[in-house]
């Protein structure tokens, strides 16, 4: 495989990604249904390395469209490529492959442990969040005293500006008030970029100083919808909100300070219910020309 920068150069460590169409693989017998057959590894000299690789959350082996992740062994110059890199596959007594989201994620959190990880996550609410199923549950109901209140938990780590966060968001169930006045903060909040509603049901890409300034229009209008949510802080003070792998909003901040991670729910109003889940958190490297990035297959 050959990995090429575009315009930024990248770090050792920075994530990139591979898409195979692993269900034809495993049809023709060139790979187990298991993924346990497919190894990433770097050639330096006469040495080679097995690197982890994790697959993308929501991703299954023997899928169409099976993307996995892993870290770059060496940093890359803008414009750089390094042919180094091996994908393996078709060991058919091959045995787990090396895949700890730690050794590929700056931070990740898939809510499976049963419980809040208190290493990890710090809360603040009086409704407290808790772990329900294999995902992070905020609920309740709201009263006079707390209705304007975020509820939901912050990231006991800070990250260096040039990061990726992102969450599979989704509203299970909330009132016909909350619905038209929810807000949310997905990874950077609300006063970087968030969701607000000013009490309707046509949401938008906000960010509050005092009040609530309109930056983008959001996709997330539904009563109840499940999205994924990703938020960068690039090292330049630029922030960027995608919806389900589309930017749909970009501000110049100038803050380039480290930051924690808010995942956050509320509505604005008195004695109303809500339910709302965030799942499958990773933070990553990231740069401006992300997208441009090269993962080539070659022979």
């Amino acid at each position: 495989m050959i990995v090429q920068a575009a315009d930024d150069p990248l770090a050792a460590g920075y994530c990139v990604s591979l898409v195979l169409d692993h269900a034809s693989l495993v049809a023709d017998g060139l790979s187990l249904p298991s993924g346990d057959d497919v190894r990433i590894t770097w050639v330096d000299g006469s040495s080679e390395e097995e690197l982890d690789r994790v697959l993308a959350p929501g991703a299954v082996w023997g899928g169409a469209n099976t993307r996995i992740w892993f870290p770059l062994r060496v940093g890359l110059d803008a414009g750089a490529s390094d042919a180094g890199y091996r994908l393996y596959l078709g060991n058919a007594s091959a045995g787990p492959a090396p895949a700890d989201p730690d050794n590929v994620w700056r931070f990740w959190d898939d809510f499976e442990g049963g419980a809040l990880d208190s290493a990890r996550w710090s809360t603040s609410s009086d409704n407290a969040p808790g772990v329900v199923g294999g995902q992070l549950r905020v609920s309740g109901v709201t009263t006079v005293e707390n209705q304007y209140r975020l509820f939901g938990i912050s990231s006991t780590r800070s990250f260096t500006p040039g990061f990726l966060v992102q969450s599979e968001f989704s509203i299970v169930d909330q009132s016909t008030t909350a619905w038209q006045n929810w807000k949310g903060g997905f990874g950077l909040g609300t006063s970087t970029l968030g969701i607000n509603t000013d009490g309707t049901t046509d949401k938008m890409v906000q960010y509050y100083d005092g009040t609530w300034q309109d930056v983008a229009d959001s996709t997330l209008d539904a009563r109840t919808f499940s999205a994924v949510v990703a938020q960068a802080r690039l090292a330049n003070g630029d922030v960027l909100h995608f919806e389900d792998g589309v930017l749909v909003a970009q501000r110049s901040v100038g803050d380039t300070q480290d930051a924690t991670l808010s995942f956050t729910f509320g509505p604005d109003s008195a004695n109303q219910d809500y339910d709302v889940r965030f799942d499958n958190i990773f933070v990553r490297p990231y740069v401006a020309s992300d997208a441009q990035i090269l993962v080539l297959l070659s022979q």
